[in-house]
């Protein structure tokens, strides 16, 4: 690419683009770049909380370069024009979705969660995977209705902002749990959903990097390339950032059947692998699963259905044909843990303004209730011995996958729709396989007995 790249701060949302407020953006030189300039992980573009890319800023029409004021270098480094300047320009713009909240804060986000578990007792927990660099808890919510009582309900994860200037999903995060608790007991999705489910969300993993507005945590770890790869032992500690750890002790302690965690820098699902080729042979091995649920995100978010071109089909891409990652948490989640985890990317703009959000949760709502809905879809086994006891340490292979998951007592495996052949063993029991038509989770299983 050329030498100068086009930073756009918080750009403004596209029905805004000819309105009467200007665009702010930045023109930096790469070997001269102001403090708090970094490069891009994909483009390798300079940005400032949020970016317009080079193409892009080619591709321009006159009349909307024209809304743009250029600010340089200098100004920028010496805090001329600063991010609170930025944010009262945008305060006034309202788009076709009407008025707007602006981003939460560490500080509104954390009252705006503890307000929530005390509304809802019944619905929500909120606790901490621990603390960052700087002290902040990394929020988890926990939706699921506790008359429901049963501690083996499949566990589904969302997380957001591991990258601290990728914020679109936190705010969805946020607007994802407001719905489902106003809608519990009205809407029979949202009221399945926490019935029959115990959902996580962690709405910003890295609210050190977020209070900065950078992509790392407050030591300059990226996140996302923090965590154990293939060839290292899972829960390795050494060299990994606190947050890191935090998540991977998350992980050991809940089995996340399916997983998304958000960014922002592009529009699309990126499925495993990220760290090898995914050819025949070596894809993931829920491929045939993963792949129809990132079909079904993407069939409902309709400028992530466009993306075309070079690995992108309809909104979808294999992370390594994209570019590679090493110490993802995707592919670590889904190689150690045993979760089907793709990651979302919501928005080519970084950090756009905070007036397109509606527009983002009008695109990602359904998406969102779906992906976790087919999380409870699959196999619900109860598998005991001819005495009727529980059995432990139960591998379980099925027809579509090339894959054993390892289960004690209850089995929850997502697949894909029609008849599954299963496999059953454990240690001193003879192996098994039985046919299984697939369900949506309803508080019932289906019971094995496997004969020692």
């Amino acid at each position: 690419m050329k030498a100068l790249y086009w930073v756009v701060a918080f750009l403004l949302s596209s029905a805004s683009l000819l309105g009467a407020t200007k665009w702010k953006y930045v023109r930096a030189p790469l070997t001269d770049l102001p403090k708090g300039f970094i490069r891009d992980h994909i483009r390798d573009d300079q940005y400032a909380i949020g970016y317009l890319p080079a193409e892009t800023w080619k591709n321009l029409t006159p009349e909307l370069r024209e809304k743009m004021v250029e600010l340089d270098a200098r100004a920028w480094s010496e805090a001329q024009f600063n991010l609170k300047t930025l944010q009262e320009i945008q305060r006034p713009v309202i788009n076709e979705f009407g008025p707007f909240e602006e981003y939460h804060t560490y500080t509104s986000l954390t009252s705006e969660l503890k307000a929530l578990a005390e509304k809802y007792p019944q619905l929500v927990t909120l606790s901490s995977a621990g603390k960052t660099v700087d002290g902040r808890e990394i929020w988890i919510v926990e939706l699921s209705a506790r008359d429901v009582v049963d501690e083996n309900k499949p566990q589904l994860l969302y997380v957001s902002s591991m990258h601290g200037d990728e914020v679109v999903g936190k705010e969805m995060m946020v607007y994802f749990i407001r719905d489902l608790l106003a809608s519990y007991g009205t809407d029979e999705r949202a009221t399945q959903l926490l019935r029959y489910g115990r959902l996580f969300l962690i709405p910003s993993m890295n609210p050190d990097g977020t209070e900065r507005h950078q992509r790392f945590n407050a030591n300059g770890v990226d996140l996302n390339r923090n965590f154990p790869e293939m060839n290292e032992q899972p829960f390795s500690t050494s060299g990994r950032a606190i947050e890191t750890i935090n998540l991977m002790e998350l992980h050991r302690n809940h089995h996340f059947l399916v997983a998304a965690n958000f960014h922002t820098g592009s529009l699309c699902v990126n499925l495993p692998w990220d760290h090898k080729a995914n050819s025949p042979g070596e894809k993931f091995g829920d491929d045939v699963l993963m792949m129809s649920l990132a079909k079904e995100y993407a069939s409902h978010n309709a400028p992530m259905l466009e993306v075309q071109g070079g690995s992108f089909h309809d909104g979808i891409t294999y992370g390594y044909e994209w570019y590679q990652v090493l110490g993802g948490m995707q592919d670590w989640a889904s190689f150690f843990r045993g979760s089907t985890h793709a990651t979302m990317e919501l928005s080519e703009i970084k950090w756009p303004s905070a007036s397109s959000l509606p527009g983002f949760w009008s695109n990602n709502r359904e998406s969102l209730v779906g992906y976790f809905e087919h999380g409870l879809d699959g196999l619900h086994l109860r598998v005991v011995d001819e005495k009727g006891a529980l059995v432990q340490n139960i591998g379980v292979d099925i027809s579509t996958a090339k894959r054993t998951l390892t289960y004690n007592n209850f089995v929850h495996r997502p697949t894909v729709a029609g008849p599954q052949q299963v496999t059953l063993k454990a240690p001193g029991y003879l192996t098994q396989t039985l046919t299984v038509n697939p369900s949506r989770f309803d508080g019932t299983y289906q019971t094995v007995v496997l004969r020692k």
